[in-house]
């Protein structure tokens, strides 16, 4: 364990070392398992609003060809230090994220930074790559997807291009 490690326990006594990581080190675990992974640039629509918010580097990994669903990896990594951020800092983030209409519409999934974390990630974002249509909905009135909203009744599924449609779905009887 070298000084930029820390160790934690977790909810059953088991220990968990802490891994802080490099931008180089994050990139080529992305290289070693996905070859066609691309950084968010500053000027790419809803996702560089989020990374000029944020000061850690996204990444993004094309579903299919074309080029309309990505997993997004928001890594932790801060652009300043080129360093994960530290223990408690936040986690790796990975979504599903529509090109389109420029909107995350599932699989939000978290890797925690410890010693098995390059495990977890690449399972994480392989599951999301291989198995979309378990979170993703098309809507039925135009070529958007059906996302989780929470409105005043409880939670129901709502288009991705509204206000244009305003197809929605009752996800179960609220109470």
């Amino acid at each position: 364990m070298n000084a930029d490690d820390f160790m934690d326990t977790d909810d059953s006594g088991n220990d968990k070392q802490y891994k802080r990581f490099n931008k180089r080190e994050f990139e080529d675990f992305l290289t070693d398992h996905w070859v066609d992974w691309n950084r968010v640039k500053p000027n790419e629509g809803v996702l560089s609003q989020t990374l000029s918010f944020s000061t850690e580097y996204i990444y993004k990994i094309p579903v299919s060809s074309t080029n309309r669903l990505y997993v997004v990896i928001f890594s932790t990594i801060d652009h300043r230090t080129n360093k994960a951020r530290d223990k408690g800092k936040d986690a790796i983030r990975t979504v599903l994220y529509d090109n389109k209409t420029k909107s995350i519409i599932g699989g939000r999934k978290k890797t925690l930074r410890i010693n098995t974390w390059k495990d977890n990630l690449k399972r994480k974002v392989d599951d999301l790559l291989q198995n979309t249509e378990e979170y993703v909905t098309e809507c039925d009135e135009c070529n958007g997807f059906m996302v989780e909203r929470e409105g005043q009744y409880g939670k129901f599924l709502g288009c991705t291009n509204y206000p244009d449609c305003r197809n929605t779905k009752q996800l179960h009887a609220n109470k």
